[in-house]
């Protein structure tokens, strides 16, 4: 097993127990349907970051705040940030439109990043010619290289605000991309089409 598939492994054990010592997945069942998505579903994590989707038929603001102040009187977790995505645009083209909770905890030498999206259902970013269980049919060999691909693009500016996770898997499993240049060619000829 590679370097970056046993870190990927040490992170996903990480998050799944962090989860766990929260008791979040308990308490957001209280506000809507809650699926724990991304990298650590997928396997595929180069950074201590969880997202996290909270399904409401019409997510609330006020009700968001209220979930946010029972984690910001706690010992455990560094910060809290509530985003308002329902009145305002967000920044980047796959926020949806909704609340963003986010909360950060420090284990270690690790600091996690807990992205919470509370929405309807439909609002959701889709990975666009992707099957729904993409990431169990990967080969370790595409494993390998969407974590070296991560791995690389975290340490530029382009990573979260112009290329995207989505964009790594999409580019590895629909372009057959191996390398950040094959990616970025990818992406703009995707734009084109």
């Amino acid at each position: 097993m590679s370097e970056l598939l046993e870190q990927s492994d040490l992170l996903v054990k990480e998050g799944t127990k962090l989860l766990a010592d929260l008791g979040l997945i308990t308490l957001l069942e209280h506000y809507g349907e809650v699926e724990v998505d991304g990298s650590l579903v997928y396997q595929l994590m180069v950074n201590p970051d969880i997202d996290i989707t909270v399904y409401t038929d019409v997510p609330q603001l006020e009700v968001v705040a209220g979930i946010a102040n029972q984690f910001i009187t706690r010992h455990d977790v560094r910060g809290t940030y509530v985003s308002n995505h329902l009145d305002f645009e967000g920044r980047y083209p796959h926020h949806p439109k909704g609340v963003y909770l986010g909360l950060t905890v420090p284990i270690g030498r690790n600091k996690w990043n807990l992205d919470i999206w509370f929405m309807p259902r439909g609002a959701e970013a889709v990975m666009d010619g992707m099957a729904q269980d993409w990431y169990k049919q990967l080969s370790t060999g595409q494993k390998e290289t969407i974590l070296q691909l991560k791995f690389e693009l975290i340490g530029s500016r382009e990573y979260s605000s112009s290329i995207f996770s989505a964009d790594v898997y999409r580019g590895v499993v629909l372009g057959g991309v191996s390398a950040v240049g094959a990616l970025k060619s990818w992406l703009g000829k995707q734009k084109h089409d």
